[in-house]
């Protein structure tokens, strides 16, 4: 259970940061109508406290987590997250974890988006297409008109996502 867990976390984390890291580089093969990356700095970018346990697997193939080196992992993807932010002109903040009905709306978003950074990976990075995220679009190659079919990047937590941040 701890492991899977762990290895859902990983991959959920691996993907927002991969996601985060190619953005500028996918750009080329996603498209949503309307939508740029703005370069005024007022993208605002919430992220969830890394879901990350850290450890040494013994000859029996127990896992013995290590609270130190997972306290540094956590602040090196938390360090590396705050610079490629600056680099996109961005604002990061990171959602605490919270008490109370908060900590149940977190808990509820949390699980949406473990959700949908799956379908993501599933859909968009291992390339099992979806024909309703595809748009074919028309460009000039030479004098000739031809068709491309891209895929449209427009997955959500939703608009009351906003009220974690």
């Amino acid at each position: 259970m701890k492991t899977n867990r762990f290895l859902g976390g990983l991959v959920s984390l691996g993907i927002v940061g991969a996601l985060l890291m190619a953005a500028p580089a996918m750009a080329e093969g996603l498209s949503s109508e309307g939508f740029n990356i703005p370069e005024d700095g007022s993208m605002k970018i919430a992220v969830f406290r890394p879901d990350v346990s850290v450890g040494s697997q013994k000859v029996g193939g127990v896992v013995e987590p290590n609270a130190e080196w997972t306290e540094t992992a956590r602040e090196n993807i938390k360090s590396k997250l705050v610079k490629r932010a600056a680099q996109m002109n961005a604002n990061i903040s990171f959602v605490d974890e919270l008490e109370g009905e908060d900590a149940e709306l977190l808990t509820e978003y949390r699980g949406l988006f473990e959700a949908v950074a799956g379908s993501i990976f599933q859909h968009v990075t291992a390339g099992d297409k979806l024909a309703s995220k595809e748009k074919l679009i028309e460009y000039k190659s030479g004098r000739r008109t031809r068709n491309k079919k891209v895929q449209v990047l427009d997955w959500t937590l939703g608009p009351g996502a906003a009220r974690l941040n």
